[in-house]
């Protein structure tokens, strides 16, 4: 049975947990103003486990209702923290993907270790779409939220071996020209995300693994993968991809990366165009 709205001044002033799991079991059947103000109880109030219910129910949930658990996204790590171990993931993973922020990026680890295929599948997109919210200007982020990012996609390259995501490793290639730790980490011999990253190389189907080919060049590891995927980007005429102006520049400081852009005939118009965007960037 629905919660009356009229009730709600009268549970204010009751001080006790039933209470707060009442209302967070009311949320599904309430029509979406009594949610809007159950919602704003439940944050106010600040039980753990009904914030939790509440969190279970948020793709159910109206849009302001939605929208108002998505901006306190960071006080409700706990309540997501405990979702995400629960069979089905899914409404956490909704509400970090809604709130669109970098801070809670390290709540997506236990997600990619979910038993479910689909929910690290899932958290890996979400890291993503973090990562690339800064490369297209959508988000500038504080150095420590950018911090918590850079962090928790080194460590889904770390932990490649257990849920095996290649959106991590886009995610990586989306934050250049940071080099992240994952980086290093690529670099090793029992890399358990080496031969992944080759192939997102040498296919460099999307945006992000071309624009990530000439830094990638640069490494002894990845350095064949990266050349054939400068040979594909250029047949598919994709040479503004690949010179990604906040990118190109960097790459071209590294002495390896201009010789190996030289070494064979077809790469040497990159090594021409990449010189030229370098040289835009510094005037």
């Amino acid at each position: 049975m629905p919660l009356p709205a009229a009730l709600l001044p009268m549970l204010d002033r009751i001080a006790d947990p039933l209470v707060d799991r009442s209302m967070a079991a009311a949320l599904p059947q309430a029509d979406p103003a009594t949610q809007d103000a159950l919602v704003e109880r439940l944050l106010a109030r600040g039980d753990a486990g009904a914030l939790e219910e509440a969190v279970a129910v948020y793709p159910g949930l109206g849009e302001r209702a939605r929208e108002r658990l998505a901006g306190e996204v960071r006080r409700l790590g706990r309540a997501v923290r405990a979702i995400i171990r629960r069979a089905d993931a899914t409404p956490g993973l909704r509400l970090l993907a809604d709130a669109a922020d970098q801070a809670t990026a390290d709540l997506l680890g236990p997600a990619l270790r979910h038993p479910e295929p689909e929910m690290a599948e899932t958290a890996a997109g979400v890291l993503l779409d973090l990562a690339l919210a800064i490369d297209d200007g959508r988000d500038e982020p504080a150095p420590r939220a950018l911090r918590v990012l850079d962090e928790a996609i080194s460590g889904a390259v770390a932990d490649y071996a257990t849920h095996r995501q290649p959106a991590t490793l886009l995610a990586l290639f989306a934050r250049l020209p940071a080099r992240l730790e994952g980086w290093e980490m690529l670099a090793r011999p029992a890399s358990p995300a080496l031969e992944a990253a080759r192939r997102l190389l040498e296919e460099s189907r999307q945006p992000t693994a071309c624009r990530a080919l000439l830094p990638a060049l640069g490494e002894p590891r990845l350095a064949a993968a990266a050349r054939a995927g400068l040979h594909a980007c250029l047949r598919q005429g994709r040479l503004g991809e690949l010179l990604d102006p906040a990118v190109a520049p960097g790459a071209l400081a590294d002495p390896a990366v201009r010789r190996r852009l030289t070494a064979a005939e077809p790469l040497r118009e990159v090594a021409r165009e990449a010189s030229a965007v370098a040289f835009e960037d510094r005037s």
